[in-house]
């Protein structure tokens, strides 16, 4: 689902839960911006706004926010169009890769793709540099393009079992084919939440 705030925009990867109880939404920190910003679903207008980014994070090894949700009520159920249920998170190991994965962000819809690499570091399109990444090889020449930051990376371990595994980050210069992430574990230990 698409997120802007401002003129910027990116993908909702999924929401959280921060103790005592409050539900967030984790994107890019370029679609939710910088800490107090209104953050909209889809567009730039007031009947869609759903609330205001709370917290970021950017470095080397993490590109993630949270938006606190204003106007969302707990419904039990964490699910991603076209993928399904998500049912919690896994940490990506060595022994598991090639994993199979896919995403849904808001420029390229439904994409597939696999873990390929869980300590990558390398330079992405924009130019920054990034450090102990997952680095996920799209099946086709498409799994990544502008606007698909902060989409969630889900395995899906079975049905209407999916397991979140990063937050997409962005992609390799000049091919939409390769995507990267920051692993999920670690976003949820820097802002103290669990995936729903």
């Amino acid at each position: 689902t698409k997120l802007s705030a401002g003129y910027s925009f990116g993908t909702l990867g999924c929401i959280v839960r921060k103790p005592p109880g409050s539900c967030y939404a984790v994107s890019a920190p370029h679609g939710l911006g910088q800490g107090g910003r209104t953050v909209y679903q889809p567009a730039k207008v007031k009947c869609d706004e759903i609330g205001s980014t709370d917290e970021v994070q950017e470095c080397r090894q993490m590109d993630a926010a949270i938006a606190s949700l204003d106007y969302y009520y707990d419904a039990g159920l964490a699910y991603i169009r076209e993928i399904g249920a998500v049912a919690g998170t896994h940490d990506v190991g060595r022994d598991e890769l090639p994993l199979p994965v896919a995403k849904r962000g808001a420029s390229t819809g439904l994409t597939q793709g696999s873990v390929v690499a869980i300590h990558y570091s390398g330079l992405a399109a924009n130019l920054e540099r990034f450090q102990d990444m997952l680095l996920i090889d799209g099946t086709g020449d498409e799994f990544v393009d502008h606007g698909d930051s902060g989409s969630a990376i889900v395995h899906p371990a079975g049905e209407d079992h999916n397991l979140v595994v990063g937050l997409l980050w962005g992609k390799a210069p000049d091919v939409n084919r390769y995507g990267v992430a920051t692993p999920i574990d670690r976003i949820l230990e820097a802002f103290d939440v669990s995936v729903m």
